[in-house]
């Protein structure tokens, strides 16, 4: 009975150090040439969101970060929760409409 809490306890730090980065505000941006798909921001905003809830507010702020985004995604850094399907991956990879 006494292990819920401790293990509700380790979840959450977990979460939390997992989403403790510095902002993406903080980095350079880049000339935004391409903006993103719809289906590139779905994605992008599905499983980045948790962690960078306000990084990615719009097509624009996801694209002065592309660079930075397909790196993260295509050295499997990124996202540290969960995981992108292989469809989500090729999504970011190929910057989809």
């Amino acid at each position: 009975m006494t292990l819920k809490p401790l293990l509700l306890l380790l979840i959450t730090a977990f979460i939390l150090s997992a989403c403790s980065g510095l902002k993406l505000q903080n980095y350079p941006s880049e000339a935004c040439t391409k903006l993103p798909g719809d289906k590139t921001v779905a994605v992008i905003k599905d499983k980045c969101s948790f962690c960078h809830s306000g990084d990615f507010a719009t097509k624009e702020t996801i694209c002065v970060r592309k660079s930075m985004i397909i790196d993260a995604v295509s050295a499997k850094r990124m996202p540290k929760i969960g995981k992108l399907s292989e469809e989500g991956l090729n999504t970011i990879l190929k910057w989809e409409l």
